[in-house]
């Protein structure tokens, strides 16, 4: 509802987190809601041209 298209809870015995996946345009809105659940949220973005080699 707030505009992730996928999360995947990873971690094991309370050292956990969330990957969640969204849109640029909805990041602050998830971003807020997965604020509410911890008290830390990272933002990053992934390029679409991904690696490339320049010689």
């Amino acid at each position: 509802q707030a505009g992730a298209l996928g999360a995947k809870l990873t971690g094991a015995g309370g050292g956990g987190f969330i990957v969640a996946l969204c849109r640029r345009e909805d990041a602050e809105r998830v971003s807020t809601i997965l604020g509410k659940l911890s008290p830390r949220v990272f933002t990053v973005s992934v390029e679409k041209e991904g690696v490339r080699l320049e010689a």
